[in-house]
């Protein structure tokens, strides 16, 4: 939460998954990119918090071995599809479109 600018909440709510959640939606929708690519994703928890990514329109991978935070891509599916299945190798998520 600390790249939010202006803060928008006090820092506590700010730093709220719910808020930061919302805040992801609104600039991936707004970026409207063909490729978003993230790092540190729950595996615990991916499918809840990442919902919204499949009402914008996108389709995704996620790498999770072990339980811990891992790389996820998604991409539109509109205007993108893999190439070849995702490959990883520890910390590496490598999608080909």
């Amino acid at each position: 939460y600390k790249m939010y600018l202006p803060p928008l909440l006090p820092p506590r709510e700010t730093a709220s998954w719910p808020n930061r959640r919302a805040l992801l939606r609104q600039r991936i929708a707004a970026a409207n990119a063909d490729v978003v690519c993230l790092q540190e994703v729950a595996p615990e928890s991916f499918a809840d918090d990442f919902a919204f990514m499949a009402e914008l329109g996108y389709d995704g991978v996620e790498l999770f071995r072990k339980g811990r935070f891992r790389p996820a891509t998604f991409w539109k599916s509109a205007r993108c599809r893999l190439a070849a299945p995702a490959a990883h190798k520890d910390r590496v998520l490598l999608t080909s479109f």
